[in-house]
């Protein structure tokens, strides 16, 4: 794992006074590094002027801080109990502070890292050791709380799709995507269609986190789908992929590794896409 120093001064060196205030430094630094706490592939960190390469792996510092990091207390909470858990490994084991603690705490000085340890404390969550935090246990209550977050996208009987909303694919999502989902008994849920008041990435990401999981359609390989399916991944929840077969060698080359559904009519899809579920995905909750 790289070390955290070196990540801190390398977001400090992107940044600059720009893009992004300290505290903020601190969440671009937490998040960085629960990347690789939760051994998942290292992400590209860009500014807002770089063209994206790979959407699925590059993050705008903009994007990072307006919806990737906690946007609550609660949410950080459980974010930090997650972090502490995968520091400490297994039930039972202690961990001790380390370099890793107070960005794993999406903490921005000491001060405020005792603090959501002693709100975490109090939720029966967690166990401090030594009055100073130096060392620290998760609590049977906490394991329970892990295992509620961890069966939260399992428990929901919806289903995301990412594609491009394009009018041609229309038909694909009513008579592909949309049935080959319903005839598992999943709701099939596309933002288009979302009547909604909030940011359109706050709610997008936070439907991506309330599915069983998600098609991503890469038809016509917007961006949008490869970050869409990129987060659902980093959450753990299942991804499906998809390509109309006239548009699959453009796909790209890190998702090629998936094994894709190729289309050619709607009707196809939709066969596919339903035993593609039945084989691999769990039966929606009664």
């Amino acid at each position: 794992m790289q070390d955290v120093r070196t990540v801190v001064d390398h977001l400090g060196g992107l940044t600059g006074d720009r893009e992004a205030a300290g505290s903020e430094r601190a969440d671009l630094a937490a998040w960085v590094i629960e990347q690789a706490l939760h051994d998942r592939k290292p992400p590209t960190i860009c500014s807002s002027e770089y063209q994206i390469q790979e959407p699925a792996h590059d993050y705008r510092i903009s994007l990072i801080l307006q919806s990737l990091v906690p946007r609550n207390t609660s949410e950080r909470l459980d974010r930090i109990l997650e972090n502490l858990a995968a520091l400490t490994k297994a039930p039972g084991e202690m961990t001790s502070l380390n370099d890793y603690t107070i960005y794993a705490c999406y903490a921005n000085s000491v001060r405020q890292m005792y603090f959501f340890l002693s709100a975490i404390e109090e939720k029966g969550w967690l166990r401090g050791i030594a009055d100073d935090w130096s060392a620290m246990e998760i609590t049977p209550s906490g394991w329970m709380r892990l295992d509620e977050l961890q069966s939260v996208g399992s428990r929901s009987d919806q289903a995301f799709v990412a594609m491009w909303f394009a009018d041609e694919l229309d038909s694909v999502w009513d008579r592909g995507l949309y049935t080959g989902i319903e005839a598992m008994g999943y709701r099939p849920l596309r933002m288009k269609e979302l009547e909604h008041n909030e940011k359109i990435d706050d709610r997008l990401l936070t439907e991506i986190e309330r599915s069983g999981f998600v098609v991503a359609d890469v038809t016509g390989h917007r961006q949008s789908v490869y970050f869409e399916a990129g987060y659902a991944k980093g959450l753990g929840i299942p991804v499906i992929w998809t390509c109309r077969k006239d548009h699959l060698d453009d796909s790209l080359f890190d998702t090629r590794q998936y094994n894709h559904i190729v289309w050619e009519t709607p009707e196809e899809l939709a066969v596919a896409l339903e035993r593609r579920i039945r084989a691999t995905i769990d039966e929606p909750p009664k």
